[in-house]
């Protein structure tokens, strides 16, 4: 059991690389409230008197993409995912399902604005869906290399 914990966590911490990477789009485009996730590791740090700087902010987004795939290959597992596309299939959703149940309940409560009434219109949301897309791609590609 301890060993799937620590691959959920390499492949989490693996996969949110290229969400990062994509995320600097919006984030030069619209700064940090247009990237929900940094914009929520900002609160969370606030709300802790903690330095909410750059590093602080990226480093609570690799925690978070790491503890956010543990399950990741517990379920991979139990499915008994196979072939390339169905594993390919379900990392995508894995990583909506990451959205929907970690990102979208949060982020009014922790930054006072709602992401589907957001200030900067709807880019980052769709930004944010597609970040998380990505974390789920980055998950079916690291997960098919690290077998």
């Amino acid at each position: 059991m301890y060993p799937l914990v620590a691959v959920g966590l390499l492949y989490g911490f693996l996969a949110t690389i290229p969400m990062t990477l994509f995320e600097l789009f919006p984030y030069t485009a619209f700064g940090l409230e247009g990237v929900f996730e940094w914009h929520e590791n900002r609160s969370i740090l606030k709300k802790l008197s903690v330095n909410h700087g750059k590093a602080g902010i990226l480093f609570l987004h690799f925690l978070n993409g790491s503890i956010a795939a543990i399950p990741y290959p517990f379920i991979l597992g139990y499915l008994n995912v196979s072939s390339t596309s169905e594993r390919f299939l379900f990392s995508i959703a894995y990583g909506l399902v990451v959205w929907l149940a970690t990102l979208y309940p949060i982020h009014k409560p922790l930054t006072g604005m709602d992401p589907f009434r957001h200030p900067l219109g709807k880019k980052p949301l769709l930004y944010s869906i597609a970040g998380h897309v990505i974390y789920g791609v980055g998950l079916g590609v690291v997960s098919s290399w690290l077998v």
